[in-house]
This record gives structure tokens, sequence and C-alpha cells, in this order.
């Protein structure tokens, strides 16, 4: 018969750990989406004209697309972060590890950004910050494992929260899936896809509301003696 899984204990460095654990990834994110910036560099020449400069920037289109796409990533995948341990009270080592995990895809995310821009009519740049993202929700999903499967929250969530939250990471699964196939048609509606991300919300608040719906039907019922 095996032997349950060791329980991680509170203790008064706990919650100091944790705080200390979030600073450092609070920092590498905000490095990540400022190095971000350093691709957009300033033409090195340009006509008399507005229209001339115009031009040169235009020309650079994919190049602040892939900004603007990384950036707002990067913001999601810090929010979901937060949300994930704004509840964690316990830090647990395997904890730790696993968010160095996460932080690794995050400082890859600069590199493949600027890859995905640069090369706009090659699909293997946007595959490469496909799989990029991938990654880094898959270490969210390890560290959603860990922090339930420890007992690592300070108090259980609301299932509304917990149903919210699986179908947010479902979905943006398939979105950062979808640019996969798309690259391969084409680079630059694939690049652009990436921006459906935004709407990842949508099936979790979706599912909330047909769960409530069900909750008050089954009451309405309960209180009317049926």
């Amino acid at each position: 018969m095996s032997e349950p899984e060791e329980q991680t204990a509170p203790n008064d460095d706990s919650q100091a750990t944790v705080d200390r654990m979030l600073t450092l990834t609070d920092g590498v994110v905000a490095i990540a989406m400022t190095l971000l910036v350093l691709d957009i560099q300033i033409p090195s020449a340009f006509g008399p004209s507005a229209g001339d400069l115009w031009r040169v920037i235009t020309d650079r289109g994919s190049v602040f697309i892939a900004f603007f796409v990384a950036f707002w990533v990067i913001a999601r995948l810090w929010m979901a972060h937060h949300r994930m341990f704004h509840l964690v009270g316990v830090q647990a080592e395997d904890l730790m590890k696993r968010n160095f995990w996460f932080l690794l895809t995050i400082c890859l995310v600069p590199f493949t950004s600027s890859l995905m821009g640069s090369t706009d009519q090659n699909p293997l740049g946007v595959v490469l910050f496909s799989v990029n993202l991938i990654l880094a929700n898959l270490a969210l999903q390890w560290l959603r494992w860990t922090i339930h499967r420890r007992g690592l929250l300070r108090q259980v969530p609301d299932p509304r929260e917990q149903l919210a939250a699986q179908a947010r990471a479902v979905t943006v699964m398939v979105l950062c899936a979808l640019p996969i196939a798309l690259a391969w048609v084409s680079p630059s509606l694939a690049e652009m896809s990436f921006l459906l991300v935004s709407a990842a919300e949508v099936p979790g608040r979706a599912l909330q509301r047909r769960r409530d719906a069900r909750a008050d039907g089954a009451k309405t019922r309960s209180d009317s003696g049926f």
C-alpha cells in the first residue's frame, strides 16, 4: 500500500516566501514586456514628407503587430498567474521549481515574438511563437495542479471561479494552437489570430451563467414544491 503524499504544513515564513516568489515573477514579467519594445527601432532613413515616414512605418507593420500580440499575451498570462496565486498561503519547494518553468517560457516570448515579426512570410516564426505560448499555458496548468494537489490554498475556491478557470484554460490552449494551422496558409493572418486570446473569458462566463440558471431553476422548483 503506497504512503499518502506528504502534506505541506503552514509556517511563519510561508506567506513571506510566497510573496517573494510573486515579486520575482512580477519582475521577470515586467522585464520581458519591456524587452518587446526593443524590436521597434526608429527607421534609419526616410523622406521629407509625412507620407514617406508613414510608408517606412507600415513596411514594418508585422513588427508592430508582433509587439502588440506578445505584450497582450504576456499580460494575459500574468493575470492568469495572479488569479491562481491570490489564495495561495502555503509554499512548497516543488511549487517554486515549477514556477521557474513558467518564468522560462515568459523569458522566451521576446525572442519568439521577434522571430515572428521579422519573418512575417515564414510560417515557422508563427509556429514557434505559438508553441511558446502553449508551453507557457501548460506550465500554468502544472502550477494549478500542484497548488490543488498539495493543498496550498488558504481557503476553498469558489466553484464558479474554478469552472471559469478550467474553461479559460481549454479555450486559451485551442486559440494558441489555431495559428499553427493558419501559419501554413497565411502567416500574417495567423499572427493576427493570436488576438483571439482576448476572447478566452467568453466560454467560462457562458458556463457560469448556465450553471447559475440551472441552480436558480432547481431552487425555484424546490420552493414551489415540485
